[in-house]
């Protein structure tokens, strides 16, 4: 049976586990990922997600070179 994550993280595998993305600048903790795209240190907002898309978000922050994000269980 396939059932959809109640999180809404787009991974309906069966067993598996949430992730969020990691902010920073030069160094300096910003906080994680909102569903909206800013970072809030808050972690009640950070938007959660599977680990693929995760990492496709945290690739495309750090090619960016601005600011570097890194991939954090939930």
């Amino acid at each position: 049976m396939n059932t959809l994550c109640g999180w809404h993280c787009g991974d309906d595998t069966p067993d598996h586990k949430h992730y969020t993305v990691l902010c920073y600048e030069d160094g300096k903790f910003l906080g994680g990922l909102t569903p909206h795209g800013s970072a809030n240190r808050l972690k009640i907002y950070r938007a959660i997600m599977g680990k693929d898309r995760a990492a496709q978000v945290a690739a495309s922050i750090n090619a960016k070179g601005e600011f570097t994000a890194k991939v954090a269980s939930f």
